[in-house]
């Protein structure tokens, strides 16, 4: 048997380089254009639960005026709501009313919704901030 020419195998190495190194553009290129989506989805997920963690607010709020038979203007505390929220929750644990972000919700009377900071309002990935957050956005 003859043994193929050194060439041949050089050659024969080269193309396995070539084809290689295109597969590690196209990774590259994949990875890369991942990357950004997966941030903006992450950052769409944080808004949700943010928005969600409102709307817990604005329950024990809500229960607790009803149960301590309160009027729509009084002024209620985080440690008079968090009584109201579900234990081992991110909200029950936490000793004052801050959001996901570490944002300060302004908690409001018994008759106003609690508010997210406007620094919060995630404009990147909400097409319309007022709708997005409703009666929370100040």
């Amino acid at each position: 048997m003859e043994t193929p020419p050194a060439t041949l195998k050089t050659a024969s190495r080269w193309r396995v380089a070539v084809r290689w190194l295109g597969v590690v553009v196209v990774l590259t290129l994949f990875a890369g254009a991942m990357v950004p989506m997966t941030l903006k989805a992450r950052k769409r997920s944080r808004s949700t639960s943010i928005l969600e963690e409102m709307r817990l607010i604005d329950g024990a709020k809500d229960q607790y005026a009803i149960e301590n038979n309160l009027s729509g203007s009084a002024e209620n505390t985080w440690s008079q709501i968090k009584l109201y929220l579900k234990v081992g929750t991110r909200l029950y644990g936490q000793s004052s009313n801050l959001d996901a972000l570490g944002n300060a919700i302004t908690l409001g009377s018994i008759d106003t919704p609690p508010v997210v900071p406007s620094r919060t309002s995630f404009t990147d990935v909400i097409d319309d901030p007022a709708v997005f957050w409703g009666s929370f956005a100040n």
